[in-house]
């Protein structure tokens, strides 16, 4: 009887071994991953890639237009013709490049000189500006085109498109004018700081950027990002949509600095009146305030009182 019982048993002490051996070996082949990574020499780029703003007026947003365009260009060129690596290239920078220059452009005249005219004139001014835009783009891509066709870069000549392909090229023109002109506008939108007072409309005091420190160096971040301050001492922990980042600061030097559109509702926390989703009594005159993120906040009675004389 004892022989079987040992027989039984010895099945199950081998397996119960071999997972331990194997839970071992997983547990110790991820600490051997991990471990480079905790000592990489490059802590805060994680960080700064969570922090890429991705929205018209951002480097992260033009350049994913411009490698997009690049993708595009690149996909479509070789249907056109047998073309070398190296022609291939060179077209499609010919293609690309006079679009970037007149983009470029386009988005600063718009945003320096346009947007602030009466809609009237806008019009007016968008309609002569696309003409000009795509006579210039044209003009540009069939300079660079001649030049890659040609004998060299010092003599060419430059021979246009005629009839439905010029049409064509001036319309891809208009458009691309189109585009840079919307995507300038919802930019200037989003630079725009108003909010309603009982004078009318100004510019709001909120700061357009404030700048947090993450290690040694010191980048910008959006307060229309942020979704609420949490306090503790003389630190502060700011929550935003995309991480947190904690700073030395005061939740009163904060309070003061970030303006009218963020409220102190707790000793401990300050919120972003943008960023709130709804409001709930929580009984003896406090609140309850759900945040953009999920999370929740329980306002002190004065902070639902200031919450309340905000509440039309």
């Amino acid at each position: 009887m004892f022989d079987n019982i040992v027989e039984q048993a010895t099945p199950n002490a081998r397996r119960l071994r071999r997972g331990f051996f194997l839970s071992a070996s997983v547990a110790e082949m991820q600490s051997r991953i991990d471990s480079p990574v905790k000592r990489c020499q490059f802590p805060g780029m994680y960080q700064q890639m969570r922090n890429l703003e991705i929205r018209p007026g951002t480097s992260g947003f033009y350049g994913i237009c411009v490698l997009v365009l690049i993708f595009c260009y690149g996909l479509i060129l070789p249907v056109t013709g047998n073309l070398s690596p190296g022609k291939w290239l060179a077209t499609v920078i010919a293609n690309v490049l006079p679009i970037l220059l007149c983009a470029a452009a386009a988005r600063f005249l718009l945003l320096r000189f346009v947007f602030s005219r009466p809609p009237a004139v806008q019009l007016l001014i968008h309609l002569l500006a696309g003409l000009l835009f795509s006579a210039v783009w044209f003009f540009l891509l069939m300079v660079m085109l001649g030049m890659i066709n040609g004998n060299g870069f010092m003599t060419f000549s430059v021979r246009p498109f005629q009839g439905p392909a010029a049409l064509w090229q001036m319309m891809q023109g208009a458009t691309f004018y189109a585009v840079v002109a919307l995507l300038a506008y919802v930019e200037n939108l989003q630079g725009r700081a108003v909010t309603p007072t009982d004078a009318g409309d100004t510019v709001s005091n909120t700061p357009r950027r404030v700048f947090v420190r993450e290690g040694d160096e010191t980048r910008p971040l959006d307060p229309e990002r942020i979704i609420q301050v949490v306090g503790a001492g003389d630190y502060a922990e700011i929550v935003t949509l995309s991480g947190k980042h904690l700073i030395r600061k005061t939740m009163s030097e904060l309070e003061a600095m970030l303006g009218p559109a963020f409220l102190r509702v707790h000793r401990s926390h300050i919120v972003n009146i943008d960023r709130v989703e709804r409001l709930e009594p929580a009984g003896s005159g406090r609140m309850t305030l759900h945040l953009a993120n999920g999370e929740a906040v329980m306002a002190s009675r004065s902070g639902a009182k200031a919450v309340r004389e905000r509440t039309v």
